[in-house]
């Protein structure tokens, strides 16, 4: 188990709510269900009580599942305690070290779980607390408070999974030429790894960046989508985002989110697959007279199929696979249907 993860705060929030949500017999807000005697936390029950945005709840609940203190549902939409931290059974005995829990489903038979119970964390949970310098009381007040600004870092947004400092957006400047960003954009935890390079033309608002990504990944724009810039998160107006704020992407520029090199943007697609692009510039250059833009010069990899599963899904399934066809940039013509010559 990485315990390291709790000293990012959001985590040791939503970690404290789902401790207290796995206290059998909850009563009052809704905030997940309970199955089986088990109660079990959502994304949106997390969000709704502690303050944090749903994106962030869930971005914090996946990271505590992969560092092994949570457990999901199987469908990775609620979690609850892991065996060897504070289970919550019915008679309040923790489960020894590595003991298994088999996870349940909602469905018939399942309550709502409605409020964390107004008492102390387990000793055990609260010395983990100690560790990164917060009282029990202090992890109490955080979890039960309401507003998110109580306890947010609001000079900080989320790009591709880390915190970066909040910059403010820039207004678009007109060089004397026109430039080129050539950056490289990767499809997150694939192995092998897949990715593209691309050469776009600087001032390429985030809309049609977004119909870049579709050709270059192959996919057919069935889902959501969203932007994470150090600017904030961007998308299309009135998608339904949840608590999340997202600023319209057809009314900001590449150059804006991205102006240096080495920048990164997080390009998000189909968000219960969770298919994330990290999108990184390499250099930005004079435009080529007479090329068209956007264009591919390179890559590698094919793309996973729409609906395949997310990331994990499609790593076995390309395991399984073993050798294919190299991918070629020839085989991005639709990139063409976008290019304008410069």
């Amino acid at each position: 188990m990485d315990f390291s993860v709790l000293a990012d705060r959001d985590c040791l929030v939503v970690f404290a709510a789902v401790v207290l949500c796995s206290d059998r017999g909850v009563e009052a807000h809704e905030m997940g269900y309970d199955y089986g005697g088990i109660a079990h936390l959502t994304a949106k029950g997390a969000a709704g009580r502690t303050g944090l945005s749903q994106a962030a709840s869930g971005r914090a609940l996946r990271r505590l599942e992969e560092a092994g203190l949570i457990i999901g549902n199987g469908d990775g939409d609620a979690w609850r305690t892991s065996a060897g931290i504070f289970a919550g059974s019915g008679d309040n005995v923790s489960p020894e070290p590595g003991q298994g829990i088999v996870a349940e489903t909602a469905g018939a038979g399942t309550e709502m779980v409605r409020a964390m119970p107004g008492r102390p964390l387990p000793p055990p949970v609260a010395a983990l607390m100690e560790q990164f310098g917060m009282t029990e009381a202090d992890v109490l007040a955080l979890a039960m408070s309401g507003p998110a600004e109580d306890f947010s870092i609001p000079d900080e947004v989320y790009v591709g999974g880390r915190r970066v400092p909040r910059q403010k957006l820039p207004r678009l400047k007109k060089p004397a030429a026109p430039t080129v960003h050539t950056v490289k954009a990767s499809l997150h935890g694939a192995k092998p790894p897949v990715w593209r390079r691309l050469e776009l033309p600087s001032e390429l608002t985030l809309d049609m960046v977004h119909e870049v990504m579709q050709i270059a990944f192959s996919w057919h724009g069935y889902h959501l989508h969203q932007f994470e810039t150090a600017c904030g998160a961007f998308g299309r107006p009135g998608g339904d985002w949840g608590f999340e704020e997202v600023g319209d992407e057809s009314a900001v520029a590449l150059a804006q989110v991205a102006a240096e090199e080495k920048a990164k943007v997080a390009y998000v697609y189909d968000f219960g697959d969770d298919w994330r692009h990290d999108i990184v510039v390499e250099k930005i250059t004079p435009g080529l007279p007479g090329v068209a833009y956007p264009r591919c010069t390179g890559g590698r990899g094919w793309a996973p199929e729409e609906d395949s599963g997310g990331i994990w899904a499609h790593n076995e399934a390309a395991a399984a696979a073993g050798p294919v066809m190299p991918f070629t940039p020839a085989a991005l013509g639709a990139l063409g249907d976008l290019a304008e010559p410069t």
